[in-house]
């Protein structure tokens, strides 16, 4: 949630439709779910036609930032009621006794992947999505992948690797 307002901001001023569907780690994550650089991606519909369909906005831990049109949105329904950050997520996915089980077992395996999402069929809420990936022996790849609820912390869903 760092650079949220900074990317609201940015948003807003280019669109007044503008509305945040997805936030995904986009380079540098590191283990405690902090990252280099956060993609914002924001729908519009105001029908301002150099607007395509949304906003791409690249936050670097810097501040510094890029943005781009985007011609379509990973999701139309935005992000609500979001409390919990990267970190914190990181934590509760860690709790999890099946995460947990696969970072004894493959503790080099890095988090690939951060994405808050907005409500979609999966979840049917705001969730955020923490993918982990350990390349294994021999090109032998061992992955796990748990949704938590963005504001409650509930685990919804996890996948792991035994």
């Amino acid at each position: 949630m760092e650079y949220k307002e900074k990317a609201d901001s940015i948003a807003i001023n280019m669109d007044s439709s503008a509305q945040l569907v997805w936030v995904q780690s986009f380079e540098g994550i590191n283990k405690d779910g902090s990252a280099l650089k956060w993609r914002y991606i924001y729908t519009t519909n105001s029908g301002n036609t150099s607007l395509a369909m949304g906003l791409d906005i690249i936050i670097s831990s810097s501040g510094d930032y890029t943005v781009e049109e985007r011609q379509s949105s990973p999701s139309n329904l935005p992000i609500s009621n979001w409390s919990i950050d990267s970190d914190e997520v990181v934590e509760i996915a860690k709790e999890h006794p099946e995460i947990a089980n696969y970072l004894s077992k493959y503790n080099s395996a890095d988090i690939t992947n951060i994405a808050f999402v907005g409500h979609n069929s999966l979840t049917n809420r705001s969730s955020i999505d923490i993918q982990w990936m350990d390349s294994g022996f021999m090109d032998d790849p061992h992955s796990a992948r748990i949704w938590v609820d963005a504001t409650t912390g509930e685990v919804l869903f996890v996948d792991a690797d035994s």
